[in-house]
């Protein structure tokens, strides 16, 4: 009859879930899902898919506050299967997350949800306020082809201090890969003291098997974190972890994402390596300044969170400008009110968003170093500074950095060979900030220079 939905096979769902994973672009695999939408939950069910019913049983078996209160983010939802067996355990207070405008319609149908947002996942930034979510589940989604592992990491982001964090992944032979670099950052997370692990469950009948080469179920694993409360202090192995991740990550987007979670702990971490480059930065400043200090204008550059900002504002310096790549550092420095102005800027990709010679002191602090900032950058920070202003850099002495710093002090002494600037001091600092690998403190250098 007309209107009525023909009952579907295995044979047929196990061809949809083919298509799914081998679909390349994302345009094409959001038309896909699209176009399945309408079929999604009856050929999910063909297949004995459980994922949703186990993720939401097991926040339901951890979670101690109050339900009814709790707000849920459902990131890849889908048609609702989720936030369907949420309701169950009494969690009523859920938003989705989907980058299908099918499944949408599908789960808005549902009436399970107070708001509904598209976005591609991996494409895009997640559509959630940092830090206002009790609970954030993604269900089905994290697997080879489709949302990228990375984007556990704006899961986190999300989640309250103290909130959970489930994730599912299956163990299709396809998927095993991917499910290592997941685990691997999920780890990698628990040793950056981001969230800890509350429990990890593998399942042995997750779903039917879809691929030829399979046969009755395959397993899953299911994986629940708990966001580590912002004011449990952060400890010396913590911070160091971090800082040997963020010397590995390679990519800019994927620096600039790393930088953006890090921005909520990255002001303890600094404390607890005993980081003096800001400091010495402005110390130096503050040495060789003549002149009215209320009035000068100072461009902080790879601003971050604005540690070189308050030390400078103690040393009488009142008038900011800051620079960074990362809108998470960006707010946390907005947060200071020390700055009249912040822009953000790729540097190395971007050219400095501000006028040519405007600038009575130009600083970059902790961002002249090998994968971060390029070493002819500094060109740029001479070319904005004014006729007679100065530029404060700083760069480690870490053994992974002496090439760089070599390159970057060559730089130095080339662009004083054809009068951009003359050297005014060069300080070396014993006690830069704590070793990460090995004992005791690494070294690193203050440039002081003044245009001419």
């Amino acid at each position: 009859m007309e209107g009525v939905i023909p009952p579907r096979n295995l044979n047929s769902v196990k061809e949809m879930i083919g298509s799914a994973r081998s679909t390349a672009t994302v345009e094409d695999k959001m038309s896909f899902y699209d176009s399945w939408a309408e079929n999604y939950d009856q050929d999910v069910a063909l297949v004995d898919y459980y994922a949703a019913t186990i993720a939401a049983k097991t926040v339901s078996s951890h979670y101690t506050g109050d339900r009814g209160a709790a707000v849920v983010l459902d990131v890849a939802c889908g048609t609702g299967l989720v936030a369907k067996q949420m309701k169950v355990y009494g969690f009523g207070n859920v938003v989705g997350i989907d980058g299908s405008k099918g499944m949408l319609e599908q789960a808005q149908k549902k009436g399970l949800y107070q708001d509904l947002k598209i976005c591609f996942l991996g494409e895009q930034r997640l559509p959630a306020e940092k830090g206002s979510f009790d609970v954030v589940v993604i269900c089905g989604s994290l697997s080879v082809g489709h949302v990228p592992v990375h984007v556990v990491k704006e899961l986190w982001s999300a989640c309250k201090p103290g909130g959970y964090v489930c994730m599912t992944c299956r163990h299709g032979e396809d998927n095993q890969e991917f499910r290592a670099a997941l685990e691997g950052t999920q780890k990698q997370m628990e040793e950056e003291g981001l969230w800890s692990c509350v429990n990890i469950s593998v399942v042995e009948k997750w779903s039917k098997a879809v691929m030829e080469s399979e046969d009755g179920f395959i397993s899953g694993s299911v994986y629940l974190y708990k966001k580590m409360d912002a004011t449990i202090p952060r400890t010396f192995e913590n911070a160091r972890k971090v800082l040997q991740s963020v010397h590995k990550s390679t990519l800019v987007k994927d620096k600039l994402d790393f930088y953006n979670i890090w921005a909520e702990t990255y002001d303890q971490d600094m404390s607890v390596l005993d980081f003096h480059s800001p400091k010495e930065a402005a110390n130096s400043i503050s040495a060789h300044f003549v002149g009215n200090r209320e009035e000068v204008h100072v461009l902080d550059v790879a601003c971050g969170t604005g540690r070189v900002a308050v030390h400078l504002k103690a040393d009488g310096f009142q008038n900011f400008v800051g620079i960074d790549g990362s809108t998470a550092m960006l707010e946390k420095a907005r947060k200071l009110r020390l700055y009249q102005d912040l822009k953000q800027c790729i540097l190395g990709q971007q050219p400095l968003p501000v006028a040519k010679e405007s600038f009575d002191v130009v600083v970059i602090a902790g961002a002249l170093s090998v994968g971060h900032v390029p070493v002819l950058v500094i060109r740029e920070l001479c070319d904005v500074c004014k006729p007679g202003g100065t530029i404060c850099m700083t760069s480690r002495n870490g053994q992974d950095n002496l090439q760089y710093k070599a390159e970057l002090e060559s730089e130095m002494k080339k662009m004083e060979e054809e009068r951009f600037w003359t050297k005014v001091a060069v300080t070396p600092v014993e006690n830069w900030e704590k070793a990460t690998s090995g004992t005791g403190y690494i070294s690193g250098t203050v440039y002081f220079y003044k245009k001419i």
